[in-house]
């Protein structure tokens, strides 16, 4: 007669530190890697008036460890991107292995640092005046602003001008590019190749 199995119990998953350290670097390799293309996406998205704003991106760890601060012109690389690992030291003064930052589960959260981050993205309404320069990004909107929303234009009359359609945070995160985003970033970190020595 076959034993039976005993049921397992709830609450114990098969957590990130429970993975082989090739799989576990590949996965934190696709995250951090899927984080870079969304945070790409969205400057390229976002008002670019002076630039300032599309440079503000962030992406930190949740216990508040950020990469290298801004996106020089917009453009974000891994460098921008924290590490999800962390390495101690032993006795002797020497690095141990690098271990994830979290032994269970891995987030990374993207943010923007802009004083004006709500408004730019449409978020809630903002007060909008000329700067005193030409915007540096392409105009996708002219007219008369209505309600003192950014974006919200009366084509065709007035000289204010948009830098970025209306609602587009929205529209990025819930139209199906931000996905599109995370699974090519997320491709792209599995291939990247682990340089571990081999033993046979």
């Amino acid at each position: 007669m076959a034993r039976r199995k005993r049921p397992a119990k709830k609450g114990k998953g098969f957590g990130i530190e429970k993975m082989a350290d090739d799989v576990r670097d590949a996965a934190i390799n696709a995250l951090r890697n899927a984080a870079k293309e969304v945070v790409n996406d969205l400057a390229a998205a976002s008002p670019d008036w002076s630039g300032e704003f599309k440079e503000s991106w962030f992406v930190e760890t949740a216990d508040g460890k950020r990469g290298r601060p801004g996106g020089e012109g917009g453009k974000y690389n891994l460098f921008n991107i924290p590490q999800l690992k962390a390495q101690g030291r032993n006795a002797k003064g020497q690095f141990t292995a690098a271990k994830p930052i979290s032994a269970g589960k891995v987030e990374l959260f993207i943010g923007n640092s802009s004083p004006y981050a709500q408004e730019a993205m449409d978020l809630i309404p903002g007060k909008f005046f000329y700067p005193g320069f030409e915007p540096q990004g392409n105009v996708v909107a002219r007219g008369r602003r209505q309600d003192n929303i950014r974006g919200k234009i009366d084509q065709g009359r007035g000289n204010n001008r948009s830098t970025a359609s209306l609602d587009w945070y929205t529209t990025y995160m819930e139209g199906g590019a931000f996905t599109a985003a995370f699974n090519k970033g997320a491709k792209a970190g599995f291939l990247v190749p682990v340089n571990r020595p081999r033993f046979n």
